[in-house]
């Protein structure tokens, strides 16, 4: 993540916050980069299981037999590749989605929402979407609440929050694995999420969706708009210091 300087809204956080929240603060700025951290951890051990599967399959023959073949070593094998992707591809999913209500939490106690009754929150009850909720009570909000909603009103934003939480409360979705054979390189392997219902109990769906394309793409998009947030909850802060 972009380097971005945490002082200011500690700084201002600290004339209002004890010294726990300021602490809890700290540790949810902190949350923010590990989170980007670990869904790159994650993201780079993907790419390493590709490519050695990749060198030892570099043909269309020899990726046809690591997964169809009649000998039990290679489908053990073709099995343990396959639920380490998966398992990287999860892990990446669950990770990304927590990252939208650290960010809420960073702006609540930054901005000090607990210690005015009109936007206090229940402690269990801190998410983004309350946060947002509280904002909208003061118009110098408004660019905050621009950014917050570039990063929630979004249909990739909304579908890995299904995936994430049906994976969490119900069923774990599955990234069915596909070797593409028309395709090249590493485009050739393909983890497929299942259709997933838009809200539980509904009956619109989210597309089968390629994976790794799909997290890329999301994971780069939620960045960039954090770091926005980031340097807009500063320009806030800076004002009011």
């Amino acid at each position: 993540m972009e380097s971005w300087n945490r002082e200011s809204l500690l700084h201002y956080a600290q004339y209002k916050q004890s010294e726990k929240d300021i602490s809890k603060l700290d540790r949810a700025i902190s949350s923010i980069t590990e989170t980007q951290m670990l869904c790159s951890y994650h993201y780079r051990t993907l790419h390493a299981l590709l490519d050695e599967h990749m060198r030892n399959n570099p043909t269309e023959s020899s990726l046809f037999r690591s997964r169809f073949s009649v000998n039990t070593e290679v489908n053990n094998k073709d099995f343990e590749f396959t639920l380490a992707c998966r398992a990287n591809i999860i892990a990446i999913v669950r990770t990304l989605h927590s990252c939208s209500d650290i960010v809420g939490f960073v702006i609540y106690l930054g901005l000090c929402l607990n210690h005015n009754d009109s936007t206090w929150i229940t402690p269990s009850r801190v998410s983004l979407y309350n946060v947002k909720e509280k904002l909208k009570k003061f118009p110098e909000s408004l660019e905050l609440l621009s950014l917050l909603g570039q990063l929630t009103n979004n249909s990739d934003y909304k579908h890995l929050c299904r995936l994430s939480n049906q994976t969490k409360h119900s069923i774990i979705v599955r990234a069915q694995s596909h070797f593409n054979l028309k395709e090249k390189d590493k485009e050739r392997y393909q983890f497929i999420f299942e259709e997933v219902e838009t809200e539980p109990g509904g009956t619109e769906k989210f597309s089968e969706t390629n994976a790794i394309p799909f997290i890329e793409n999301e994971f780069k998009r939620q960045n960039d708009i954090v770091i926005n947030i980031l340097h807009c909850l500063d320009k806030l802060v800076s004002v009011a210091i």
